[in-house]
């Protein structure tokens, strides 16, 4: 029977409120892709296969505004890989 270890890693998304505009859109700060590629190539070097994303939808909360509700704020990202 086939064993797993697993691993997690998460990261949050950057956004600029000083551009926060009337039509209730925050721009976002740098290179969303760009920043992961060099994770999971790294990661997938080392044998782990990436098999879920999970979003995460909290920054109203830990900015006290209601404004932005529901809006993905960071992602946790799971890996896997067999043991041997």
């Amino acid at each position: 029977m086939q064993r797993w270890e697993y691993k997690t890693a998460s990261r949050t998304r950057k956004f600029d409120l000083a551009n926060y505009d009337r039509d209730r859109v925050l721009t976002r700060t740098g290179n969303w892709s760009a920043d992961i590629e060099p994770l999971l190539n790294s990661l997938g070097a080392e044998g782990w296969e990436l098999v879920a994303v999970s979003p995460r939808a909290d920054w109203a909360g830990r900015h006290g505004g209601h404004e932005a509700t529901g809006l993905t704020t960071s992602e946790v990202y799971f890996f896997r890989r067999p043991l041997p």
